[in-house]
């Protein structure tokens, strides 16, 4: 490592924090996202691979690109809390995902994690999307039986289905994952089956 950072539970600045990494510290690269921007690295120092950005590391044996392209596992997961309970629904290329808020403490409290996969430009893309509005915010919704909304593109092009899922966050980990029920789009990857999976609250 070039520079004392922190390492994360995934490959993007939305995720928490899992380690701090000292600066020289040696790592193994394990795996790398998509575009490479960022590793996936074992050390000594941490139990558990975690994410940096492949800025900061420099690389003494191999290639930035000798690692396979992986998925963000967010364990060790925390049990405080569940996922939340989840629906979609679907308007041309914009899927809005609804879920139901989750109860928790205000020392806990860190908002909404959602994964994506979708088609964006004719290729696969991974999104991932925290969302963490106030504190109060959220205990309103429950108080109000509300629910909360966030809007992802997903667009034709694509011949692999999209896919998402969403967990809740705390400070320092993430709940197990709830799988997101997913509309295909337009001509794509059976879509009137899925369209039939629909699930509502």
């Amino acid at each position: 490592m070039l520079v004392h950072t922190q390492c994360l539970y995934g490959p993007d600045p939305v995720y928490v924090s899992k380690y701090d990494i000292l600066a020289n510290s040696p790592q193994v690269a394990i795996g790398r996202n998509m575009d490479t921007s960022w590793l996936l690295v074992q050390g000594s120092d941490h139990a558990n691979p975690c994410w940096v950005k492949a800025a900061l590391v420099k690389v003494n044996t191999g290639s930035y690109t000798d690692p396979p392209v992986v998925a963000p596992v967010l364990t060790p997961y925390t049990s405080l809390y569940p996922a939340p309970v989840v629906s979609t629904a679907r308007a041309g290329n914009v899927v809005t995902i609804f879920w139901q808020p989750v109860s928790m403490t205000e020392a806990n409290y860190n908002g909404y994690l959602i994964e994506a996969w979708v088609c964006q430009g004719g290729q696969m893309v991974f999104l991932p999307k925290s969302y963490v509005p106030l504190y109060d915010k959220n205990v309103s919704a429950i108080q109000n039986k509300n629910v909360m909304a966030i809007m992802v593109t997903d667009e034709p092009g694509c011949s692999e289905p999209s896919s998402a899922r969403i967990y809740t966050s705390i400070t320092t980990a993430y709940s197990s994952p709830r799988a997101i029920p997913w509309l295909a789009r337009a001509g794509c990857c059976g879509d009137r089956d899925q369209r039939l999976r629909e699930r509502k609250f």
